[in-house]
């Protein structure tokens, strides 16, 4: 019923169904496309049971929902009717970087849980042999060990379907395509590494497996070429013309254009990101660790997601998962000083379940919008710890061997390079930012509420009517407080 209730408040704050170009949802938020923004009401929007908060960003109208969120936009389904093509976006016109993000976020963000899937399988994989639970030489840990590869090798497939809808190309062309920058005889060829050529012209020998730069830029031109197509073969043999030449064109260009230039893309953002390491590693890594709420509140922390994975998931991440661990537990940390210190009954509970989520699984949306950037000195508290533990992992190197959302729990995702030195590494940044960021908390302190505070008048008559009558409810009096 909270589902229902909850789903039935939010279509009529974002000025109903009419009002609705187009809803889809990634892990935590419900991303709107609305017809007119100006028709949502944010503030009311924040006290509804059930959201987080509110975030309008590339065009989106973003409801933060948390873990439930796939609950949500099911009641949504069913109460409205919308579009859930990822392709439609605002009429608004974005600026360049806007654009970019915004394609890089639509096509990655639908993948994540498969990665995240095949992540803990790898981190399994490393812990289960380490106790004893797990012959690393035996089949079930070879067989395994594809389970969790499987999303990462197959990246390219998965992503010519997300970047299809998001480009309106026909998607089993593109995942065609794709198909054939991955194709086993293809493979054996770079393996074997003599010169190859198709239609006389040579083809860089280069593996796409994991890749994510050349399939996007394939996909991207595939709308033009599929256009073209469209607009030129006659409708009598469009049905079997039309994707015989798409196929045979886009595939020749993803070989021997495409997929080539696509690679030095990736290698060349990889020696940057190197570079930064090299030169200026800790400062890199104190500013990404300080400012990770930062962006995840702006929505981009997986439009990073291409920097850790141009390579393979072989290649550890130095960058983005490092700093993330720094500033999940410093999130965490905050959320139960918040917790042991509060006088409100209801602000310990949230706040002691946002801290375990955090901590445990890396969920980071409870704390930081259920009760750090409420309260906004634990914020700045878990933003300053991040910040100083990022330095320290700038010195030091701490890599990442297995994409993972950083947690406790996931903290084997650091065991790798031959020596125990990486692990000691996270699990000092662990400590550090937890330490550091819950005595910063507990030393800045922070303003709650009283327990029964009473509901100011102006917000006291806001309020929003139900589908039925024994539903009717002043949200604002139940839960402008709540501190969720």
């Amino acid at each position: 019923m909270k589902y229902t209730n909850t789903a039935k408040e939010i279509l009529k704050t974002v000025g109903g169904e009419d009002n609705i170009e187009s809803l889809v949802h990634c892990m935590t938020r419900l991303r709107f496309v609305l017809k007119d923004e100006s028709q949502a009401d944010d503030a009311y929007m924040k006290n509804i049971p059930g959201v987080m908060g509110v975030m309008k960003k590339g065009g989106q109208y973003q409801v933060i929902m948390g873990n439930d969120v796939a609950s949500y936009f099911k009641e949504l389904q069913k109460i409205s009717t919308f579009s859930t093509n990822a392709n439609t976006t605002s009429s608004k016109k974005k600026n360049p970087f806007e654009a970019f993000v915004d394609i890089i976020s639509s096509c990655m963000s639908p993948l994540i849980p498969a990665l995240l899937g095949g992540g803990m399988i790898k981190v399994l994989l490393i812990l289960l042999p380490l106790m004893g639970l797990l012959d690393a030489k035996g089949q079930t840990y070879t067989i395994l060990a594809f389970f969790g590869d499987a999303p990462f090798y197959f990246l390219p497939i998965m992503l010519a379907y997300t970047a299809a809808i998001k480009f309106n190309v026909t998607p089993m062309l593109a995942v065609s395509v794709a198909g054939i920058m991955l194709h086993p005889n293809f493979a054996a060829m770079v393996t074997a590494g003599d010169p190859v050529f198709l239609f006389g012209i040579p083809v860089t020998l280069a593996s796409y497996s994991s890749s994510v730069i050349p399939i996007l830029i394939m996909v991207w031109l595939m709308q033009y070429i599929e256009s073209f197509f469209e607009k030129i073969i006659p409708t009598a043999i469009k049905s079997f013309m039309k994707p015989l030449l798409i196929i045979l064109i886009s595939g020749f260009l993803a070989l021997v254009v495409v997929g080539p230039l696509g690679t030095y893309a990736g290698e060349l953002l990889s020696t940057i990101i190197l570079g930064i390491q090299d030169k200026a590693g800790w400062l890199a890594l104190g500013l990404m660790a300080a400012f990770m709420p930062l962006i995840i509140m702006t929505g981009m922390h997986w439009a990073f997601a291409p920097i850790f994975l141009i390579a393979s998931p072989a290649t550890p991440d130095i960058l983005i998962l490092p700093a993330m661990l720094a500033s999940n537990i410093a999130q965490g940390a905050a959320t139960l000083a918040v917790s042991l210190k509060a006088k409100n009954k209801n602000l310990k509970q949230i706040s002691a379940a946002a801290s375990i989520s955090e901590l445990v699984a890396g969920v980071t949306e409870p704390a930081l919008y259920g009760v750090n950037l409420k309260l906004k000195k634990p914020l700045y508290a878990a933003m300053i710890s991040g910040g100083i533990v990022g330095i320290y992992i700038g010195i030091t190197g701490l890599k990442s061997f297995a994409f993972a959302v950083p947690s406790v729990v996931s903290l084997p995702q650091f065991i790798g390079g031959g020596s125990n030195i990486n692990i000691f590494n996270a699990l000092v940044v662990t400590v550090g930012s937890f330490l550091l960021t819950f005595i910063l908390t507990w030393i800045f302190g922070f303003d709650e509420e009283p327990e029964n505070a009473p509901v100011p008048n102006s917000e006291a008559e806001n309020t929003v009517q139900s589908g039925s009558g024994d539903t009717k409810k002043l949200l604002p009096q139940l839960l402008v407080k709540s501190y969720r």
